[in-house]
């Protein structure tokens, strides 16, 4: 099985790329399930709920100017009224779509804090935000 060093991911927030602000990307997805342990069972039993939910959490490069794209990506999704959220969609290279690169895509909205302004002498300004999925987590290996 091939390994993969991420170095270089395609990653765009309501179709602007963004990847160039951040230094890492995690993108999780989740189902959990329920306890139905009865009066005489000797082990816990569970069944799978079947509702999922996914989310990507961004560590990023804070820059204000006109040209950071994440930061007013993140600002507009921010100060928005739109309760549909904002597309991502993340790929782990920049190659074309396939098998061994994906694209994982849905819509996103925050889920607490958006770190505006984060650091310490000499340090760079840093934050960290996650973005939860709004509905389903689309994965396309269809080559483009």
């Amino acid at each position: 099985m091939a390994k993969m060093v991420l170095s270089n991911p395609s990653l765009t927030l309501d179709g602007i790329a963004v990847a160039t602000n951040c230094d890492a990307v995690e993108l999780v997805a989740a189902d959990g399930t329920v306890v139905i342990t009865a009066f005489g069972d000797t082990y816990e039993q569970r069944l799978r709920k079947q509702i999922r939910n996914w989310s990507v959490r961004l560590n990023y490069f804070t820059e204000y100017s006109a040209g950071s794209n994440l930061y007013l990506a993140l600002k507009n999704m921010f100060e928005g009224s739109t309760t549909a959220g904002l597309q991502l969609v993340l790929r782990p290279t920049t190659a074309i779509r396939s098998g061994g690169n994906p694209d994982f895509s849905g819509a996103v909205a925050f889920e607490g804090d958006w770190g505006l302004l984060n650091g310490a002498v000499g340090e760079a300004n840093k934050g960290t935000v996650t973005l939860v999925g709004l509905g389903t987590l689309t994965v396309n290996t269809a080559s483009t």
